[in-house]
């Protein structure tokens, strides 16, 4: 994990790492923060993870009960997650190329896990909230972010990882 933040989310954010590296395997392109954990106004105990896992395949074609199950192997190791995991699941692909249509699977607080989209309604939440170094697994993400529209920014995130 890259960046410095709570040291407490080292104890999530490490074992949700590997549960979805087990999991997808190589399809797991990387597991990205955004939002208070990077840009600031973290509130331990209180606020929400948001991550974003971007795959090399599209979320129509991953295990969703086995990603749900993953989600849920985080709240029994530590309760405080409960309703606090903000985690979008998006193909490279979609990231890499002209987002529009495609779906991406979400989990947000106060609902469950499903499959939603387009995922260029997620672009605004990525572009405003992401910041570098904000690398929970996978490769870092070398881009100028200064000026970035979210576009070319997920579109860099993607293809650092080609």
């Amino acid at each position: 994990m890259s960046g410095s933040y709570d040291p407490a989310l080292r104890s999530v954010l490490v074992p949700l790492g590997d549960d979805l590296r087990g999991l997808l395997g190589d399809d797991l392109v990387g597991l990205y923060l955004y939002g208070s954990v990077v840009v600031g106004g973290y509130d331990p105990g209180v606020s929400d993870l948001d991550l974003v896992a971007v795959t090399r395949r599209g979320v129509e074609q991953l295990d969703l009960a086995a990603l749900d199950r993953v989600h849920h192997k985080v709240v029994a190791r530590d309760p405080c997650w409960l309703d606090r995991l903000d985690i979008v699941y998006v193909a490279q692909s979609t990231v890499a190329g002209s987002i529009g249509q495609d779906s991406v699977a979400v989990i947000s607080p106060g609902e469950s896990f499903h499959v939603t989209g387009p995922a260029s309604d997620w672009l605004q939440n990525w572009s405003e909230r992401w910041r570098p170094g904000a690398v929970a697994t996978g490769r870092p993400s070398p881009v100028s972010w200064s000026g970035m529209s979210g576009r070319s920014l997920l579109l860099n995130t993607a293809t650092c990882a080609a």
